[in-house]
């Protein structure tokens, strides 16, 4: 290592530029980790398995001082190439992680999380009417919001959502770039329309059929209870129309409040994909769902 440590301080760059000692300390410090548990038996396989302890940016750093090592060191290339190879794989896979904030890291959730967040919720409101109580139009509110988004993982577009009984937003020829709960009375039966949504100029109209029954139940009761107002969701605050930026709050106050972790919709749908990620017949449904392209639900959603 002290042949080592002396090439490391009199090494040049390609840039003819020699090695910070930040970066001499750094690649010193992984190659000497590295010869304490495996030696200079640095066999790629075991490697690998090695490196799995880390995080992906500390395996990069490991390698970076590998090869730095059996560089200044005389190794041939062919020697060298492998580790070369590997580590352009991790850079790969780095690059398709998904970049979150840290202070959302802290409130990223299991799929289950988010269902035992609705379930609270849809057991409260059961509670009061057992007991004969009145649910506030609020709270069901809540409840249905969370249904749909365990079914229907949108963006916060769901803020603006207008009831109609108008069939004719049904024909494929009707390009209004609205959000509809569409209501056909007759036959019972209910849909969704998105026109108004971050990707519509790539998805254009999507039209979803209603056939989850705890929703359509939960629609029924809502419905009755506002009366059938073409708005249907309203700030419990303001008493507005729900917008999505309150819409958002809504939720982070209530995830925060029954499971202790603030979600706002983008975190539902992180929650979404992730738990389907390694479902490949299901990745072009998901990403249809979700209004954006397959690649986009692998690099930014799965996690």
């Amino acid at each position: 290592m002290e042949e080592y440590k002396l090439r490391l301080e009199s090494y040049v760059k390609a840039n003819g530029q020699p090695l910070s000692k930040q970066s001499q300390q750094l690649y010193f410090r992984n190659v000497d980790n590295l010869i304490k548990k495996h030696g200079l038996n640095w066999k790629l396989k075991d490697i690998a398995s090695y490196l799995k302890n880390y995080s992906t940016p500390h395996q990069l750093n490991i390698l970076n001082a590998i090869i730095n090592f059996l560089t200044i060191m005389n190794y041939t290339k062919q020697q060298i190439l492998p580790y070369q190879n590997f580590r352009d794989e991790l850079r790969l896979e780095l690059e398709q992680q998904p970049q979150i904030a840290p202070k959302k890291q802290e409130n990223l959730s299991e799929w289950d999380e988010v269902l035992k967040w609705r379930d609270i919720v849809s057991k409260q409101n059961t509670l009061t009417l057992q007991g004969k109580g009145n649910i506030p139009i609020s709270n069901l509110q809540t409840e249905l919001l969370l249904h749909i988004y365990t079914s229907y993982p949108r963006r916060n577009e769901i803020a603006d959502l207008r009831y109609t009984t108008d069939l004719s937003s049904l024909d494929e020829n009707n390009q209004e770039f609205v959000n509809h709960l569409i209501h056909d009375v007759d036959n019972k039966k209910y849909y969704f329309k998105f026109g108004d949504y971050k990707t519509n100029k790539t998805y254009g109209i999507q039209i979803y059929p209603i056939t989850q029954e705890n929703i359509i139940n939960l629609l029924n009761i809502f419905l009755e209870k506002n009366n059938y107002q073409e708005v249907m969701f309203i700030s419990p605050k303001s008493k507005e129309p729900l917008s999505r930026l309150n819409l958002t709050k809504l939720l982070q106050r209530s995830s925060k409040k029954h499971i202790n972790k603030s979600l706002s919709t983008n975190m539902i749908r992180h929650a979404y994909a992730s738990q389907n990620k390694d479902i490949k017949n299901k990745l072009e449904h998901d990403a249809d769902l979700m209004a954006h392209s397959v690649k986009t639900h692998l690099n930014v959603y799965t996690v």
